[in-house]
């Protein structure tokens, strides 16, 4: 191929690029449709586009926008009820906001009550007492009450969903800002305040109420998962071996 054909192919080429759309335009042309007639994204030729640093920076602020949007206009009504139902489980909580809010948005401390295996009284003065326990600075302070009586009140499979969502709600409804959310716990809240992993994957370390690292009690970062707890599945494989049910929670 002599120079100059190379030339001319080389230029077609280039305006061929020159004449692609953008993704990241193409991208906010499918957020600005209205959702019941958006397609699957991952049905459109831009999705499958690279992306350089910057353009992949300004899609994420775009899909997160679109997501925060779409939590405020169908969410209000749980947020401002205190109360998340999936399936047949519901979370309820009281909150209380402690100090000035920073400038990037509240910090959020969901606070978990002890108790379990025990009736419904119980739990909910356990869950009534929990919310006069701490008072974080500059922040949300949220006690949710546990959807069940059971001995693993917080370790049951629905509860990831219920706070992924309580979560989400804090921050799209509540003004939190989300590299600042906790998870804490008295007694058996203790057990479930362990997250399994910060927002970026990370794996977090316990503290104690006074912030030093403890082997349970409070926890923090920037939390969405809790791992349970190394005395829970000991508790669970000493019981299979004895051929035992579960037992009450430790605290």
């Amino acid at each position: 191929m002599n120079a100059r054909r190379l030339t001319l192919l080389v230029g077609c080429l280039l305006a061929c690029l020159g004449a692609a759309r953008d993704p990241v335009e193409e991208l906010r042309h499918w957020v600005a449709t209205p959702t019941d007639q958006r397609p699957d994204i991952r049905s459109l030729p831009f999705a499958a586009v690279p992306l350089s640093r910057e353009q992949s920076a300004e899609a994420r602020r775009i899909l997160w926008d679109d997501h925060v949007a779409s939590v405020r206009a169908t969410r209000a009504r749980e947020w401002a009820d205190h109360s998340i139902t999936l399936g047949d489980k519901n979370l309820k909580w009281k909150d209380k906001h402690f100090g000035t809010k920073p400038k990037d948005g509240w910090n959020l401390y969901l606070s978990l009550h002890g108790g379990g295996g025990a009736p419904a009284r119980v739990n909910d003065q356990q869950w009534e007492n929990q919310i006069k326990l701490y008072q974080p600075p500059d922040s949300l302070y949220i006690a949710p009450r546990a959807p069940t009586d059971n001995w693993n009140l917080w370790h049951e499979p629905h509860i990831d969903a219920l706070f992924d969502r309580l979560i989400e709600d804090a921050v799209a409804l509540g003004e939190v800002n989300p590299n600042r959310v906790y998870v804490m716990g008295y007694s058996a809240g203790g057990d479930g305040g362990v997250p399994a992993r910060a927002a970026d994957g990370r794996p977090l370390r316990r503290r104690r109420d006074d912030g030093r690292p403890s082997e349970r009690g409070v926890a923090a970062g920037p939390a969405q998962h809790r791992l349970h707890h190394p005395r829970r599945r000991q508790r669970q494989r000493i019981q299979a071996e004895r051929g035992r049910g579960p037992m009450e929670a430790e605290t």
